[in-house]
């Protein structure tokens, strides 16, 4: 049927421009061709409630529903309310001397099971006013709740439909309203709020009493933006309703920047392998954490019994709209469902009504048939006896809210006042207005698009496109004190207020699990500190990376996702929170350091025995081994030694500017004072005994003054130099440079190459010393200091060189440091062992004849001693005189 009727409604303007005759004949043939292949209940869906006046409306309720074939649920209770509320509605009207005076209205309430075929089947009966005969067979054995006719449809098909109520679906709507406008009848629906029905072309007569999608779609936008949530899902179901909403949707969210991770559209009646797909992006998708799921009622149960079936702990907030989510305790889907939130069409209380349903008894009130069965039904389920007088739980408490009430009865109000409105402009008065079976729906469709009233939802108007104004009640269903659930009012959506359109008790809202605080749905995630968001594969999704350690995160701009990594200089490093670079505070030398702590035990040995060495020089000052080894110079050894302890000392105390200078000064002079006395100790020797080669006359310039004379112009040339290239580069207390970028620094005294300017000088002294200890290896064993002077020279020369390239290759404050005071306390070590410590030991406990025969001494200082003339031992006589 709905094939036919696809082709009947894209040709309808062509059809619009025949007679009433041609319709007929053409309702007629459609009826006899596709009704027999497009009902499967018949007793279902021929059932009417009617109640005939001067002036008819027409219903398309929805009474039961369409699970995968016509009419096969449940009574639907929202479609019982409906149906009573519109016959109150009537009455109230019928009751009431200020409209409509002396005219009775009518009614005649039939079944749409949901359903587009069914819709359209049932438009067409009560449109065309057919001969009797044409319907006989159309719906066998018909029910029907009235007070004025028989038990058969076909006894009064004259009575006249002025304006038709309904349907409840966009879907159904879609196809009654083309018919209808060819039959210049006006739908008025209560429920169908797709964008496509505001189309005054193509459904010039129908009007609603619902807003349209487009503002459903604002509200749910503005309350998404609203809880911040960036990344959503959009599930929608294959009709006009779903379609157009979807697409709204997505225009809307894009401007809004608000990212749908993915949409996925279900049929009417979806499979299996539908559901299960839409069931695995949900959990592929799984930082979309709201669904918005604009479909129809059975579409949405049908997805979320899915979702039980293969994912029961899928924690999602779903937001619905207007055609869904009224029965989600009776399908058990209170554990899925807690924490959604709905659109309600603003709905207010009409306590007459209620009062009236109250108290609505079959036995004694004209109710449909409906009312009956699922009041029945009811009873039986909750253990109510047939003659309770009260039975709880019949229907809700607020059933003008929970159903949506207002806009039915709010209907019944418009087509009245227009009615009325009508019938104050017959030529004469409303006196004269007596046959008004010639009232159409043509001349009546102008009032009705000028009505404005104040309905029982608030202020009722109809714009250009015949929609109301936007306004909707904003519902959370969760879990009550009782531990029942159900859907509760949290906020209110109003199109008029432009400042504020979106209104919430947020206190009142209930999550998952009850929680109070609002879920998250954003593909963003929160980086802990140190990381910044770069772009993932998934669409609108990003991911955390991580920064190096040295590198803190800026803005550049505002948004979060413009962060970036930034290094820090090679002298700081980022804080804690890693926002800025911090200076890192250089580190030092430990004391508590191992190898510190044996440098400072070496330097306290050394320290002592160059005490040791100074008071036993001092004691044994006149023994002539003593004077032998010239107390002069070798008082300025021990102070180089001296020097050389304190330059250690230096090196371990925290560098600074100063410290750095003296310690780059007390090395450098301490080599020098220890080995330009050295180096004039064993010139002398090797003076001496080359003369006594030629001469037994004493060489030049081997007198203490002489030897002091030359000793101080030797230091003081290392004194000008080591201020020369102090001046001209100072040292400086430097941290240290990483290879790589680490928090930690050491703070050291840099010696550059002007260092080695003073070093160069004393390596020139040291390998002078080297050459004159060469020279004299064969003196006479008496005269022995200069082996222990070859020895102390050769390994001080092999500790410099090493010490040298170590200091400055190495990276660790500490090498270098442990590398100079080792060279220093090498020196010290080797200038005492082998210059100082034979001579104590034998002034000390060896005999003094024996020292001086060692010496061999002789009056009037002249030593003899036997050297042969090839550098062997011989007989030559020189005269040296003890210093």
């Amino acid at each position: 049927m709905m094939l036919a009727w696809r082709f009947w409604s894209g040709n309808s303007a062509m059809f619009a421009r025949y007679s009433g005759v041609f319709r007929s004949v053409v309702a007629l043939i459609m009826l006899l061709l596709f009704l027999p292949y497009g009902l499967s209940d018949y007793r279902v869906a021929c059932t009417i409630y009617r109640e005939m006046g001067d002036v008819n409306l027409g219903a398309l309720l929805s009474l039961h529903g369409s699970a995968s074939s016509h009419c096969d649920t449940d009574i639907i209770p929202r479609g019982v309310v409906h149906a009573e509320a519109m016959a109150w509605a009537v009455r109230d009207i019928n009751s009431r001397n200020d409209i409509l005076p002396g005219v009775t209205l009518g009614f005649d309430i039939r079944d749409d099971c949901r359903n587009e075929d069914i819709s359209l089947w049932m438009s067409l009966l009560m449109l065309e006013n057919i001969s009797p005969d044409a319907f006989k067979d159309s719906c066998p054995g018909t029910t029907v709740s009235s007070t004025n006719l028989t038990d058969t449809l076909h006894d009064d098909l004259s009575h006249t439909i002025i304006g038709i109520i309904g349907t409840s679906r966009s879907a159904t709507s879609i196809p009654v309203a083309q018919i209808t406008a060819l039959f210049q009848v006006p739908l008025m629906s209560f429920w169908a709020s797709s964008n496509e029905l505001s189309d005054k072309a193509r459904f010039p007569y129908f009007l609603r009493t619902v807003p349209p999608d487009q503002h459903q779609i604002i509200a749910i936008v503005d309350m998404l933006q609203y809880f911040q949530w960036e990344y959503i899902a959009v599930i929608h179901s294959v009709d006009s309703y779903g379609l157009h909403g979807a697409r709204e949707l997505l225009v809307l969210t894009e401007q809004r920047g608000i990212c749908v991770a993915f949409t996925s559209a279900v049929n009417q009646y979806p499979t299996e392998k539908e559901l299960s797909e839409v069931v695995a992006k949900l959990v592929r998708y799984k930082y979309a954490h709201v669904v918005v799921m604009f479909s129809a009622l059975q579409v949405a149960n049908a997805v979320l019994g899915q979702v039980a079936k293969m994912e029961p702990g899928l924690k999602r907030t779903w937001i619905g709209g207007d055609d869904w989510g009224f029965d989600l305790t009776e399908h058990g889907f209170t554990d899925i469902a807690q924490g959604s939130l709905f659109t309600r069409f603003y709905s207010q209380t009409v306590p007459n009504f209620e009062a009236h349903l109250a108290g609505l008894d079959p036995a004694t009130d004209t109710v449909s048939s409906w009312f009956t069965d699922y009041r029945n039904a009811r009873r039986s389920e909750l253990g109510c006896g047939e003659n309770t007088t009260e039975c709880p739980g019949v229907f809700p408490d607020n059933p003008s809210n929970d159903f949506v009430v207002s806009p039915v009865i709010d209907g019944v109000y418009a087509f009245a006042h227009a009615l009325d409105s009508l019938l104050k402009q017959c030529p004469g008065g409303l006196n004269n207005c007596t046959d008004v079976n010639t009232i159409t729906g043509h001349g009546l469709m102008p009032h009705l698009r000028n009505v404005n009233f104040a309905g029982t939802g608030g202020l009722l108007y109809f714009d250009e496109n015949a929609d109301p104004p936007g306004k909707y009640i904003m519902k959370n269903y969760k879990r009550l004190e009782d531990g029942s659930y159900a859907s509760v009012e949290i906020g209110v959506w109003n199109s008029l207020n432009a400042g504020k359109r979106l209104q919430l008790q947020v206190d009142e809202i209930r999550w998952q699990d009850g929680s109070t605080e609002a879920p998250r749905s954003t593909c963003i995630p929160d980086c802990v500190e140190g990381f910044i968001l770069v772009p993932s594969e998934d669409k609108c999704c990003w991911t955390c990376q991580e920064c190096s350690n040295n590198e803190i995160v800026i803005n550049r701009t505002v948004e979060l996702t413009t962060k970036a990594c930034l290094a820090c200089d090679i002298a700081s490093w980022p804080s804690h929170n890693r926002s800025v670079c911090e200076d890192i505070i250089p580190t030092t030398l430990s004391f508590q350091d191992p190898v510190v702590i044996t440098i400072l035990l070496f330097t306290l040995i050394g320290l002592i025995l160059t005490g040791l060495t100074v008071a036993g020089f001092m004691v044994y000052r006149d023994r002539a081994l003593i004077k032998a080894a010239s107390r002069e110079l070798s008082s300025i050894i021990l102070v180089g030694v001296i020097v050389a302890i304190v330059g250690v000392v230096l090196l371990l105390l925290p560098p600074t500017r100063w410290t750095c200078l003296v310690s780059e000064a007390a090395i450098s002079l301490s080599f020098t004072l220890t080995y330009a006395p050295t180096l004039l100790k064993v010139n002398r020797i090797y003076r001496i005994f080359r003369a006594s080669k030629k001469s037994v006359r004493r060489p030049k310039w081997v007198s203490p003054r002489n030897l002091l004379f030359v000793a101080g112009v030797l230091i003081l040339v290392q004194i000008i130099v080591i201020a020369i290239s102090s001046s001209v580069r100072p040292v400086k207390a430097l941290s240290t440079v990483p290879a790589v970028p680490t928090n930690y620094l050491e703070l050291y005294c840099a010696f550059g190459y002007e260092f080695l300017v003073p070093c160069t000088y004393n390596l020139a002294l040291i390998v002078a010393c080297c050459f004159y200890a060469f020279k004299t290896r064969q003196v006479p064993d008496n005269y022995n200091e200069s082996k222990f002077i070859a020895v102390s020279v050769y390994s001080t020369l092999v500790v410099c060189l090493a010490a040298l390239p170590v200091y400055f290759t190495a990276v660790a404050v500490l090498q270098k440091v442990a590398t100079l005071c080792s060279a220093l306390l090498l020196n010290v070590y080797l200038t005492l062992v082998c210059l100082y410590l034979p001579k104590l030991y034998a002034v000390r406990f060896l005999p003094k004849e024996q020292t001086n025969q060692t010496l061999n001494v002789i009056r009037g200082g002249t030593i003899s001693s036997k050297v042969d003339g090839s550098g062997g031992s011989g007989s030559v006589v020189g005269q040296i005189r003890p210093l």
